[in-house]
């Protein structure tokens, strides 16, 4: 099957507090049998418009959400973030999973340091199981981002793991993977995760295809299509098509030179209203446009 399938049969969305003027043009909900809709839900966004808002306007198309809940920190500790009791309420009554998100903060020292034995590791695995059963959450989506490649094998055992405790429970494990077109992959990140053996090990694999052009990147679209099917195409030859998930960007990109910033919807239409900018598409077909001072933003 194609990377261009995927994009009519299965879907990962990103979320973020307050876009889902963005999230609701999606065909999800004319097609539901076709689309496994997985939100990430982060505590920031647009200012007045919170997570729980944004998922009581989209519920009936959301499947499951991984809410920015938990940390890993230095220490190993697992130390939640303030998150609204509201979310998982409104979420459970709508028969929604809720597979909450781990993050390393993008440290990849934190994780070293708990992948360095097998007792550490054993334990970490034992925290983050015994936190998925005492909470009622449905599984984990284990965030663990921008790893040292020298830590790919013990990243896998790590995962292999985890996922065989929480099976054993009855719950489920996500994976977030940075996006690649052959392995090892072009950087440490990517190096450290084995495409192959995380996506025996996990219920989901979920692909971060977006960030193409990043901040310190130039000026450019987030996620081209052509780029994603390749990432998409490349997936299908290491991991089950059942366990693809397809990440969306719904943020954008405001850069000076090789220095950007992050806008969500209402910061783009804000600039659009004071500038009155004339709207382009690149070849990738994401539109973009220029303001005073040297300004490109692409969303």
């Amino acid at each position: 099957m194609s990377g261009t399938k995927y994009l009519a049969t299965i879907w990962l969305a990103f979320l973020a507090a307050g876009m889902a003027a963005l999230w609701v043009a999606l065909p999800a909900r004319a097609m539901p049998h076709l689309y496994q809709v997985d939100v990430w839900y982060a505590s920031w966004g647009t200012p007045g418009i919170s997570a729980y808002e944004s998922l009581s306007q989209n519920a009936s198309v959301v499947n499951e959400v991984n809410p920015y809940w938990y940390a890993l920190k230095p220490d190993g500790s697992i130390v939640p973030y303030a998150g609204d009791p509201r979310l998982l309420s409104l979420a459970r009554r709508n028969r929604i999973r809720v597979m909450p998100l781990i993050t390393n903060e993008f440290d990849p020292e934190r994780v070293h340091r708990i992948l360095s034995s097998r007792a550490s590791r054993d334990a970490q695995a034992t925290k983050l199981t015994r936190l998925v059963v005492e909470k009622g959450y449905a599984g984990i989506d284990l965030d663990y981002e921008s790893l040292y490649a020298s830590d790919r094998n013990r990243f896998s055992a790590f995962v292999e793991d985890l996922a065989r405790r929480l099976h054993a429970r009855g719950k489920k494990l996500s994976v977030d993977v940075h996006p690649k077109t052959s392995e090892p992959g072009a950087w440490s990140g990517a190096k450290a995760e084995d495409w192959r053996r995380l996506g025996r090990a996990a219920d989901e694999f979920k692909i971060m295809t977006y960030d193409y052009h990043w901040d310190g990147s130039k000026a450019g679209p987030a996620a081209p299509p052509k780029w994603v099917n390749r990432v998409l195409a490349f997936a299908e030859t290491q991991v089950a098509p059942r366990k693809i998930r397809m990440g969306l960007p719904f943020y954008g990109r405001d850069w000076v030179g090789t220095k950007s910033k992050d806008l969500v919807h209402t910061d783009v239409v804000g600039l659009m209203d004071t500038f009155s900018p004339a709207i382009r598409r690149g070849l990738s077909g994401e539109p973009y446009f220029h303001y005073p001072s040297g300004h490109t933003v692409y969303y």
